[in-house]
């Protein structure tokens, strides 16, 4: 998942939704979409895969950075075909927040 955050934060976005589809694609396991650890399991669910996941597109893609300061110092980088991330609910120093990140700007927190 690493890859598919490098790739957006640098501007190749194309790249960036290829490797972050492909990372989950081939371990998805029909018809409960559950994940597999190999692709060669035939049982599933392996849910450190959906946290490297939600963590690439909570903090890789939408720019927020867990530090001191300024949260959203860099700006976001969706992979193609992805308008924006909502997230209802993040917990920033304590307090619920609402995020949203739309490519190319810094990500709001209300």
């Amino acid at each position: 998942m690493t890859i598919a955050a490098t790739s957006a934060f640098v501007g190749d976005t194309s790249r960036a939704a290829r490797v972050f589809t492909q990372a989950w694609q081939q371990s998805l396991l029909k018809p409960f979409d559950m994940m597999r650890e190999i692709p060669a399991q035939d049982f599933g669910c392996f849910l450190t895969d959906y946290g490297s996941l939600l963590q690439t597109a909570m903090l890789g893609f939408t720019g927020l950075r867990v530090r001191e300061g300024a949260w959203n110092k860099y700006p976001a980088r969706l992979p193609n075909g992805w308008s924006r991330i909502e997230i209802d609910r993040i917990w920033v120093r304590g307090e619920p927040r609402r995020l949203v990140a739309s490519s190319g700007v810094s990500a709001k927190l209300s």
